[in-house]
Order: structure tokens, then sequence, then C-alpha cells
């Protein structure tokens, strides 16, 4: 996959996962709050991923997003929860 896909996946993955999590808390009632969420990506991609996380606050002031850039090699080996390593 290129760059561009990959930040593509990423956007469309948070707005997804803020429109899951800001209309709706535990047994379906509103949260109160601002939304926290916190990503993984790849140190090189740190440009283009802080692009993005800004245009995502502004379109989205209420919530946070944090990003947390690890090498790529630390990123392909980790175990994603749920499949087999």
């Amino acid at each position: 996959m290129t760059r561009t896909s990959h930040l593509l996946g990423f956007a469309v993955s948070l707005a997804l996962a803020v429109t899951t999590t800001t209309g709706c808390g535990p047994f379906g009632t509103e949260q109160d709050g601002p939304v926290e969420l916190s990503v993984r990506a790849s140190a090189t991609d740190r440009s283009a991923m802080d692009a993005v996380v800004a245009e995502f606050h502004r379109l989205n002031p209420d919530t946070h997003v944090t990003v947390d850039y690890s090498d790529t090699g630390d990123l392909q080996q980790e175990q994603v929860p749920g499949r087999p390593g």
C-alpha cells in the first residue's frame, strides 16, 4: 500500500471511531466531555499524520487525538489482538 492509501485508511478509521464513540456510551447514555482517541503510526509518517490529525481536530474540536509514533519495524512486529501471531 502507498502512504496515501495508509493515511486515507487512517482518516476513515478515525472518523468512524469518533462517530461511533461520540453518540453513545454505556447503556445508551450520552458521553459527557471530550472524546479521547489514541493512534499508533510509523515515525516516517509523522508530518502527514500531524496534518491529518490537525484537520480532524478542526472538524471535531471536542475530540483529542494522541498519536504514538514508532519505528516501522516495531509496528510490523507488534501482534494485533485477536489475530494469530
